[in-house]
């Protein structure tokens, strides 16, 4: 049996369907800044398969910030990451591999000497769900007095921004990656994390954050 050949806009639906699976374009995000630059961002997430090595997902964020300076940072993440606009000031990237016996990498992306950097890299080790272990990769090419700056800009918010549900994981691991860069670093705010319902039904970082912070 003879099977007819597919008209043009099938190929070309095939095309994009695929391509689709290969490179995603996240929402664009708006915000601020902790330093006070308002900016506008939009991002990439292409799959990248190389031979004998796990696949990744290469995220691209490009921003431009009201000045019209325009900046981009890029990631290999070992899954898809989700992007957001924290209203505390930074870009966070989050990546959940694994399900509930896998981890999360938490990354913060902000401005320093005029460049999108990260702040460095938060990995939690999950076991049915719950937090088990706490990993701090810190970023040793920006300078400590940025990390600084950012932490207190964070840190000067209110207790209800910080520890409020949608906010209270990824600020509880930004504070104990400013606490990696300095143990002297006074972040006083952390505290009111300890309130938070969730985390204090997860025994593991519930420990870390009293240790960092209430010692």
């Amino acid at each position: 049996m003879m099977i007819k050949a597919l008209p043009n806009y099938a190929y070309l639906a095939l095309l994009i369907l695929y391509l689709g699976f290969n490179a995603a374009h996240g929402a664009d995000l708006d915000g601020i800044f902790s330093n006070g630059e308002r900016y506008h961002a939009s991002y990439t997430i292409e799959a990248k398969k190389r031979p004998n090595e796990p696949a990744t997902k290469l995220l691209t964020i490009n921003v431009e910030l009201a000045s019209g300076q325009k900046l981009s940072y890029s990631y290999d993440a070992p899954d898809y990451p989700a992007v957001q606009s924290s209203p505390l000031g930074f870009i966070s990237v989050i990546v959940n591999q694994g399900g509930m016996e896998g981890s999360r990498i938490y990354n913060y992306l902000f401005l320093s000497d005029n460049k999108l950097v990260s702040a460095g890299e938060v990995e939690t080790f999950l076991h049915l769900g719950d937090i088990e272990d706490i990993k701090i990769r810190k970023n040793n090419r920006i300078q400590k007095s940025s990390i600084r700056r950012l932490i207190s800009s964070v840190a000067g918010r209110s207790a209800k921004e910080i520890s409020n549900h949608e906010n209270a994981y990824p600020n509880a691991m930004l504070f104990l990656l400013g606490k990696s860069y300095n143990e002297d670093m006074d972040i006083g705010a952390a505290v009111g994390l300890l309130e938070n319902t969730e985390i204090k039904a997860d025994p593991v970082l519930l420990a870390r954050l009293k240790s960092s912070f209430c010692e």
